[in-house]
């Protein structure tokens, strides 16, 4: 009776330690978080500043700061345009006069450190 008992709770603490390196160590299970969390509604400006290209992440996509901006007090923001067919790295956009990124989401993404960072999603408009 003992033997069951024993071999029962072994078990039960293999598939405990398995399910823990599967879910926090490898990943498994755990929900993408590289989306994009679009507001109903358009958002305050952010900047009115040139905006220059950090990363690119697609095409259309890339992670701008302001251009001006030496020692990053800015935040750190992802420009969506269809007006721009291509961003590349260090490229800097002209905000014209008028328009400003202004706030309509928010963008969600893993680190190289797997850890969560979340910036502002800005389109230039008026």
């Amino acid at each position: 009776m003992i033997k069951t008992i024993s071999i029962f709770l072994a078990g039960c603490l293999v598939g405990i330690a398995a399910t823990v390196i599967a879910v926090f160590m490898l990943g498994i299970g755990l929900p993408d978080q590289d989306e994009i969390l679009w507001f109903n509604q358009e958002g305050t400006c952010i900047t009115r500043a040139n905006l220059k290209v950090f990363k690119t992440l697609a095409p259309d996509r890339a992670l701008v700061g302001e251009e001006d901006d030496q020692l990053l007090d800015a935040p750190i923001m992802l420009l969506i345009s269809d007006d721009v067919p291509n961003f590349y790295d260090e490229q800097i956009i002209q905000v014209p006069l008028g328009f400003c990124a202004k706030h309509v989401g928010n963008f969600n993404y893993k680190t190289k450190d797997d850890g969560f960072k979340t910036v502002p999603v800005v389109h230039i408009k008026q």
